[in-house]
């Protein structure tokens, strides 16, 4: 399978009770156990962190893997971290491509005992375009196949909370915390019991042309156009860099 081309269309996924490494596994699991993901290397780090922080980042070893019984044995090593590894197959969002599973680093040096969000990157060239330019073919049939691996993965995992994005990482609540200014939550998931009844029913009060249905123990919410096509609504939401400011502020507050 051919490398991905950039930017990534990015599938993010934080846990609260799951550290970086247990997340890590946790979705690497489900990746090789349930779709058939083969993973092909790894980039390890020497260090028995149980999370990863931009502050302690250094240079990684890459490790070439033959199976899933591979990467179980050097993920499996408490005195290193596996930061990314390459997959053949996975999501199959864009055929015949690799993806990458990644750790994101907590930014905030501030952040004590904190969790990492786990990202999917997928090829996302398709999103390369100009605002407002018309939505090609292709990129309507990715951000379908796009948003049906999105509920999948979200019901087989069942994340604190999770979003699609291009070229943006989703950050965890104590870099929210730090800086509510989240370009993330567009199109997104919130787990009922995490994030409360009360802060649902804000979001669809204080936001009401949002596209949202209840999904596994929480609820999707969709903004951007492509997204929108994919889940069956062609109508115009303007309030996505709003409400992703707005639901980064109240997950800082919220989950801790």
């Amino acid at each position: 399978m051919k490398t991905p081309d950039s930017p990534f269309l990015e599938l993010g996924f934080y846990f609260r009770q799951k550290s970086g490494r247990e997340s890590l596994r946790h979705v690497a699991a489900m990746l090789t156990n349930r779709f058939n993901a083969v993973p092909t290397s790894a980039s390890v780090a020497n260090q028995a962190s149980p999370s990863f922080f931009r502050a302690t980042q250094g240079v990684d070893i890459p490790v070439k893997l033959r199976n899933a019984d591979d990467l179980d044995q050097i993920m499996g090593d408490p005195t290193k971290f596996v930061r990314k590894i390459s997959f053949d197959g996975g999501t199959r969002v864009v055929r015949d491509t690799q993806e990458f599973l990644v750790v994101l680093p907590i930014e905030s040096t501030d952040c004590k005992n904190e969790r990492n969000v786990i990202a999917i990157w997928v090829e996302g060239a398709v999103f390369s375009r100009a605002p407002n330019s018309v939505i090609s073919k292709k990129e309507k049939q990715v951000a379908a196949r796009a948003l049906t691996a999105f509920k999948t993965l979200v019901s087989l995992l069942r994340p604190t909370y999770a979003s699609i994005t291009v070229e943006y990482g989703l950050e965890n609540p104590c870099d929210l915390r730090r800086d509510s200014r989240s370009l993330a939550f567009r199109d997104f998931y919130l787990d009922r019991g995490e994030c409360g009844d009360g802060f649902l029913e804000e979001l669809r009060v204080k936001f009401p042309n949002s596209l949202r249905a209840d999904h596994a123990d929480g609820q999707i919410t969709i903004t951007t156009p492509a997204f929108r096509i994919a889940a069956g609504d062609e109508s115009v939401d303007d309030n996505g860099y709003e409400l992703s400011e707005f639901v980064g502020r109240g997950i800082g507050n919220l989950i801790t």
